[in-house]
C-alpha cells in the first residue's frame, strides 16, 4: 500500500509597522524691549520752514500710532524707548531647526520692564542677551537631538523593511514548496493508479506549523519539514513502485504455479478414483472368493457330515482369515484416504505461503510438523557426560549483551571446551513444543567442538536452559582469515513424545527449523553446513547457500549495510529474518547441523559467537 502525506499550514503573517517620527517643539523666543527713564534731555529749538517736505509731490503719509506716542512724549522727563536685543543668531538657529523638520513655536515679544539707569539698562540688556544665547543653545541641541532621533528612525525603518521582505519571501517560499509537496503527492497518485489499477493510496495530512506568521525562521523550519515530506513521499513511492514489480513478478509465477498445481490436483483425484475402483475391483473379488469358498465349505459339509466337527474349526479359519483380509483391505483404504487429505491440506497450505511472496516469508510452500516456535524459558536443563564449571543467571555481567537479547534464566558455563570433545544436555518441563499435534515433553542435544581457533584446542562454552536460544561460544582476536581461523560444532538434536517415542520425520510430517542471527561484519562472519535437511532460503534474507554448501550472508549484513531503521540481531526484531535461513528434513529421527564461525580483520577482544 501506497503512503503519501500532504503538508497543510497555518499562517498569521503580521509585518511589523513602522513608528511615527513626530516634529519636536520647542520653548517659545522672546523680543526684549526695554523702557529706558532719567532726566530729561531737551534739544535746542529750530526754526523750521513750516513744511519739512517741500520737495515731495505728494503729501507726507499719516502717522502711526507708534510715532504719535512718540511725538507727544518728546521734551518729556520720561517715556518708553523700545530697544530689541539682536537675535540674528536665535533666527539663524531657528531656521536650522525648521530646515531639519523641528516645528518652532515663537511667542509674544517679551517687556523687560522700564529702566531708569545705564547700569538698569546695561543689565537688562545682558539679561535679555543671556536669555537669547540660552534659547540658541536649546534650539541647537534640540535640533541636534532630533537629527539623531531621525537618523535612528531611518535605520529602524530600512531593518523592518529589510525583515518585512525577507518574512514575505520566506512565506511564499514556503507557500509554493507546500503547494508543490501537495502536487507531487497528486501526480504520485495518478501515476500508481494508472500503472496499477488494484494499488491502494492512503493519503494522510501531516499538520506543520509556521508559528505565528511573524518569524522568517519558522517558515524556513517550515520549509524545511514539507521538503522533507516531499523527500519521504519519494521514498515511499519508489519503495512501493519496486516492492509492487517484484509482487506483480511473484503474482505471475504464482498464477502459474497455482495452474500446475490445479493440473496436479487433477491428477490426484484421478489416481484416487482409479485406486479406489481398483480397491472396490479387489474388494469384489475376496467377496467373490469368499463366496466361492463358502459354497465350498457348505458342499463338502453336506458331503461329510461325518466330519462335521473337525470341519467345523476348518470353517472358522477360513472366515477368520476372510475377516482379517477384508480388515486389511479396509485399512489400506483408510491410510489411502488420509494420505489423499493430508497431500490436500498440505497443498493448500504451500500455496497460501507462496501465494505471499514478500519478505520474510519462505522462498517456497513446506509443511510444518515440528512446532518450536514459542521460547520455552522456563525449560530446565541437565549435563548427562560432565557437569559445568559454573552456573550463572540472567544478569551476570559475564553475559554482556545476551541478557537483554536471551529470554533464557540460567546458564550452564564450560571453561574449556576441548576440540574433538562430545557434550549431551536434556531439556525438559518444556510448555509449547509439539509434533504432528503431540506433545514434545523432553529434548536431547548432543554438542561436539570439531574445530577450535587456530593454535588453540579449546574453546569457553556457554548454554542457555532455552533450547530453542542455541549455545554461544567465545574466542579470542585472531588472524582475520575466516576461512582457516575458524570454530566449528556439530549439533545432534532429538525429540521425544509423552509416550516416549522419538520423533520421526517424514513428508506428510517434517521437521523445518530456522538457523538465525548469521552474523557478517568486520569482527566475524558466522555460517550453517553439513544439515541433515535441505536448506530452503527465505525472500528477503541475506543467507543463501554458497557452491561450497555454506549457508551465509556473502557480504556484511549489519543493519547499517541493510539499511534498516532498526537492529535486526533480536529474538523480538521484525527484520530477525535477514540473518536467517531454514532447514527442511522430511526422513530420519534426528536432525544434525554444524554451526561455523570464522574470525575477520578487526579486533574487538573477546568476541562471542
Amino acid at each position: 500500500m501506497l503512503v503519501q502525506e500532504k503538508g497543510e499550514k497555518h499562517v498569521f503573517r503580521k509585518s511589523r509597522k513602522y513608528r511615527t517620527l513626530c516634529s519636536v517643539a520647542i520653548g517659545t523666543l522672546m523680543t526684549a524691549v526695554v523702557g529706558l527713564g532719567g532726566q530729561p534731555v531737551y534739544a535746542e529749538e529750530v526754526v523750521g520752514t513750516g513744511n519739512p517736505a517741500t520737495n515731495l509731490i505728494q503729501a507726507k503719509p499719516d502717522d502711526i500710532a507708534e510715532h504719535v506716542n512718540q511725538a507727544n512724549q518728546s521734551d518729556q522727563a520720561s517715556g518708553d524707548l523700545p530697544v530689541t536685543v539682536p537675535h540674528e543668531e536665535l533666527d539663524k538657529a531657528v531656521q536650522v531647526a525648521k530646515g531639519e523638520g523641528v516645528q518652532v513655536v515663537t511667542d509674544k515679544d517679551a517687556n523687560l520692564g522700564t529702566t531708569k539707569t545705564a547700569e538698569e539698562t546695561a543689565t537688562a540688556l545682558s539679561k535679555a542677551q543671556a536669555d537669547s544665547d540660552k534659547q540658541v543653545a536649546e534650539v541647537k541641541k534640540v535640533t541636534a537631538d532630533y537629527v539623531k532621533e531621525k537618523a535612528t528612525h531611518a535605520r529602524v525603518v530600512k531593518e523592518i523593511e529589510t525583515a518585512n521582505q525577507e518574512l514575505k519571501a520566506a512565506q511564499v517560499k514556503a507557500a509554493e514548496t507546500a503547494s508543490q509537496v501537495n502536487q507531487e503527492v497528486e501526480q504520485a497518485k495518478t501515476r500508481v493508479k494508472h500503472q496499477y489499477s488494484d494499488a491502494r493510496i492512503e493519503e494522510s495530512t501531516r499538520e506543520v506549523s509556521s508559528g505565528d506568521g511573524r518569524s522568517k525562521t519558522d517558515f524556513e523550519n517550515y520549509t524545511k519539514q514539507v521538503q522533507m515530506i516531499g523527500i519521504e513521499n519519494q521514498k515511499s513511492l519508489a519503495t512501493y513502485l519496486d516492492k509492487k514489480s517484484r509482487a506483480e513478478v511473484i503474482k505471475t509465477q504464482n498464477q502459474a504455479l497455482q495452474r500446475e498445481n490445479e493440473a496436479g490436483l487433477a491428477r490426484m483425484k484421478e489416481e484416487n478414483e482409479a485406486i479406489k475402483r481398483r480397491n472396490q475391483a479387489g474388494q469384489s473379488k475376496v467377496d467373490e472368493a469368499n463366496r466361492q469358498g463358502q459354497a465350498a465349505v457348505d458342499k463338502r459339509n453336506a458331503e461329510k457330515q461325518k466330519l462335521v466337527t473337525n470341519r467345523d474349526a476348518e470353517i472358522a479359519t477360513v472366515k477368520e482369515r476372510n475377516r482379517k483380509k477384508q480388515e486389511e483391505v479396509a485399512r489400506q483404504n483408510q491410510s489411502i484416504d488420509a494420505e489423499n487429505q493430508a497431500d490436500l491440506a498440505r497443498y493448500n497450505r504451500e500455496l497460501a505461503e507462496i501465494t505471499r511472496g514478500e519478505d520474510g516469508y519462505i522462498s517456497e510452500a513446506l509443511a510444518q510438523g515440528l512446532n518450536l516456535n514459542d521460547g520455552e524459558p522456563q525449560a530446565r536443563h541437565g549435563a548427562s557426560t560432565r557437569n559445568p564449571d559454573s552456573i550463572i543467571s540472567r544478569g551476570d555481567a559475564s553475559l554482556g549483551g545476551y541478557s537483554r537479547i536471551l529470554d533464557s534464566t540460567g546458564f550452564f558455563v564450560y571453561d574449556h571446551f576441548a576440540t574433538g570433545e562430545t557434550l549431551q544436555f536434556d531439556y525438559q518441563n518444556l510448555l509449547h513444543a509439539s509434533f504432528a499435534g503431540k506433545e514434545i515433553t523432553h529434548i536431547q542435544y548432543a554438542l561436539t567442538n570439531i574445530h577450535s581457533p587456530l593454535g588453540k584446542n579449546a574453546v569457553k562454552l556457554v548454554v542457555p536452559n532455552d533450547p530453542t536460544e542455541g549455545f554461544i561460544a567465545y574466542r579470542e582476536d585472531g588472524t582475520g582469515n575466516w576461512r582457516e581461523d575458524k570454530m566449528e560444532f556439530r549439533l545432534v538434536a532429538k525429540y521425544f513424545l509423552e509416550d516416549g517415542s522419538q520423533v520421526t520425520f517424514s513428508r506428510t510430517n517434517p521437521g523445518v527449523f530456522t538457523h538465525s542471527s548469521l552474523n557478517h561484519n568486520d569482527i566475524g562472519l558466522e555460517y550453517v553446513k553439513d544439515s541433515s535437511g535441505r536448506f530452503v532460503p527465505i525472500h528477503g534474507s541475506s543467507i543463501q547457500v554458497t557452491n561450497e554448501g555454506l549457508a551465509r550472508s556473502l557480504s556484511a549484513n549489519r543493519a547499517s549495510d541493510l539499511h534498516l531503521p532498526e537492529e535486526w540481531d533480536t529474538t523480538s526484531s521484525r527484520y530477525a529474518y535477514k540473518g536467517a535461513i531454514v532447514s527442511s528434513m522430511t526422513s530420519g529421527n534426528s536432525y544434525t547441523v554444524t554451526f561455523g564461525q570464522g574470525d575477520m580483520p578487526t579486533n574487538a577482544g573477546n568476541f562471542t559467537y
